[in-house]
């Protein structure tokens, strides 16, 4: 067995069940020492794997495909219970906090995102193969973790642990896509919540004042079908795209007017009887956690001092007397969009 699946790839399989989102009231939480997640990738001849981890060791996330060099398993180390199915992944913890039963199974276990609670199917203790259990990439859960901006572990004793978010989007989208790419590559149709993870995915849209088409990263093409909890499709004019936090990387202003949302056809839930949601997703905060506004419209625009800004149109009640809070494009100063 590799290094990196013996703690990442804990490959004990189990029934799929429903996740029950519940709203939690956590005894205690304890915040594990902030890490940025990251991800592996690795190709041992039989199998390809796809790792998302933090240096606690607590919780991590990994899935497996067939490798097309299609070496035996026994020759590569490899065992059965490695495999994940086609688009699947495995949640895989540690076992000391788990609280278990005499049967060496527990049902306590809930993943809080953004405080609302999901509670995992029933967990077997297995200290050969590594505790772990086997959800669709499809789930609800697995959807809200990609763009969650706050994560706590509950294994029902009473104390939550606490993780920090930095780099948990874009190594789900570059492991879990790894995966993607192999089963799409065998003939597997990709479902539509997973085609972002898709390398070389595009998410193509024009607007106003500017020629070609600028494309979504995964991150945040995850972020609205999060959102819409479903396919969705981009009218023209959607976003727009632009280097508004200094780092050299493109960030997205979103106006939520022009997404429509397989879940809902023929209305928007993101937009009240003039304004709407609009969003700016931050490349140095790898597109997780967007600021949020409200108006009709919302812009990149250049500064005279070579920086960009964002321009929020939007009706009085958002712009207030004056046109005040519309009237001069907003900067970041790497907190917050300030005036």
């Amino acid at each position: 067995m590799t290094a990196l699946f013996q703690l990442f790839a804990r490959a004990q399989q189990s029934a799929l069940a429903g996740l029950l989102g519940v709203a939690l009231g956590v005894v205690g939480a304890a915040s594990v020492a902030a890490q940025d997640w990251q991800s592996r990738t690795e190709d041992n001849g039989s199998l390809m794997f796809g790792s998302v981890f933090e240096g606690s060791g607590l919780m991590g996330f990994s899935c497996t495909a067939p490798s097309p060099q299609n070496r035996p398993l026994i020759e590569t180390g490899s065992h059965e219970t490695h495999r994940s199915s086609p688009y699947t992944m495995f949640v895989n913890f540690a076992d000391d906090p788990l609280v278990w039963t005499q049967a060496l199974n527990t049902d306590q276990v809930t993943i809080i995102l953004d405080g609302v609670g999901y509670r995992m199917p029933v967990i077997h203790l297995d200290e050969l193969s590594g505790t772990a259990l086997e959800l669709a990439m499809t789930d609800p859960f697995v959807l809200a973790l990609s763009g969650a901006r706050e994560v706590l572990l509950d294994p029902g004793g009473g104390t939550a642990y606490q993780f920090g978010t930095s780099g948990l989007s874009a190594a789900l989208a570059e492991a879990m896509g790894y995966c993607v790419d192999r089963w799409a590559a065998l003939g597997h149709a990709t479902p539509a919540a997973l085609r972002p993870w898709r390398s070389g995915a595009t998410f193509s849209g024009t607007f106003e004042g500017a020629s070609g088409s600028v494309d979504l990263p995964p991150g945040v093409a995850v972020e609205i079908f999060r959102q819409c909890s479903s396919a969705y499709e981009l009218e023209p004019g959607t976003y727009q795209s632009g280097d508004l936090d200094g780092d050299g990387a493109p960030d997205y202003a979103v106006n939520w007017r022009g997404v429509r949302c397989a879940s809902a056809p023929g209305l928007n839930p993101f937009c009240g009887a003039a304004n709407c949601s609009l969003e700016v997703y931050l490349s140095s905060r790898n597109y997780a956690g967007p600021r949020e506004f409200l108006g009709t419209s919302i812009a990149i625009v250049p500064l005279g001092d070579g920086r960009n800004g964002i321009g929020i149109g939007g009706t009085y009640s958002v712009c207030g007397e004056n046109n005040v809070y519309c009237s001069q494009p907003l900067v970041w100063n790497g907190v917050d969009f300030v005036r």
